[in-house]
């Protein structure tokens, strides 16, 4: 089994883990899980055959990862993994060699940008991170 599998297998394992942790409201740990099962995602993609799955395992431990950092009221930390997110989906979208890999990019950043607008989620926070003036420094 190759290196990009065994990935892929380790962040499905870890997301499991993670919401395991989460329906505990265990938020730390989960993030801990959350944090490291984004990596492996990251990692699967070099894989052209699990590409996709890797895309979506990505962008569900993105969200779910940004969701807990908002709940932990850590909301710097919850806007930089949005941001690096929705780059790491805007470079995938260029490298992908097929029309479905690029509309599952498209797809999964429309995912990742609406799902972190939800309750108390990224775009409250970037308001008041606006608000501070941190926003504006980054841009």
């Amino acid at each position: 089994m190759t290196n990009a599998y065994q990935e892929y297998f380790n962040s499905q394992e870890k997301l499991k883990i993670a919401s395991s942790l989460l329906n505990q409201k265990d938020y730390r740990a989960a993030t801990t899980f959350l944090s490291q099962a984004r990596e492996s995602a990251k990692q699967a993609f070099n894989e052209p055959v699990l590409s996709g799955n890797a895309i979506q395992s990505f962008t569900t431990c993105s969200i779910l990862l940004i969701a807990t950092h908002i709940r932990r009221q850590q909301k710097l930390q919850a806007y930089e993994f949005q941001q690096d997110s929705g780059e790491q989906l805007t470079s995938w979208l260029s490298q992908a060699a097929t029309q479905p890999l690029q509309e599952l990019c498209r797809y999964c950043y429309q995912l990742l940008i609406t799902g972190c607008q939800h309750s108390r989620c990224l775009g409250h926070c970037m308001q008041q991170l606006e608000e501070s003036g941190y926003a504006h420094e980054q841009t």
